[in-house]
């Protein structure tokens, strides 16, 4: 019996939570020639589906999810046909047009912890981060204040303490 009926029968059987890590992380073979992947369509999502890795194109790490684009903190997103799915669902409607859709999923290191060597070697390594604009115009802010305290020390308009 294929492992991704197993999975969804067990998942069926045992409506706890906290039994999902063991069960697909005792499912998921990474000597195969294409893994299994644990996907959700945002980082939050408890639905989980799971897909073949050579399934998911396009890795990449972003801040934006798919379906409604909430953002985030950055993860590994990826690109995947909503119906190549092995077992489980994600957050897709398939209103918008006949199947099948491209749709943007997220992988996280949860579920994926046996692959995620994989996942990371095809998406690179996690980017660093440009400061929010909000944060840059505090920086220059204070760096302005700064040189304005210095440029007054220095006239002799202000005392030093």
């Amino acid at each position: 019996m294929c492992n991704c009926i197993v999975l969804e029968m067990r998942l069926k059987q045992n409506d706890d939570r906290a039994e999902v890590p063991k069960l697909i992380a005792s499912l998921v073979d990474t000597s195969a020639d294409s893994p299994m992947v644990a996907v959700r369509r945002q980082p939050p999502d408890h639905r989980l589906a799971m897909y073949r890795l050579s399934d998911v194109s396009r890795l990449h790490w972003s801040k934006i999810g798919g379906g409604i684009r909430q953002k985030s903190a950055l993860h590994v997103y990826g690109y995947v046909m909503c119906d190549g799915m092995v077992s489980g669902k994600f957050a897709h409607s398939c209103r918008h047009g006949p199947p099948p859709h491209r749709a943007k999923v997220c992988l996280t290191k949860k579920y994926n912890e046996k692959v995620w060597p994989l996942v990371l070697e095809r998406a690179g390594p996690k980017p660093k981060l440009r400061p929010s604009r909000k944060a840059r115009r505090r920086k220059a802010k204070r760096l302005r204040e700064q040189h304005a305290m210095l440029a007054a020390i220095e006239t002799g308009g202000i005392d030093r303490v």
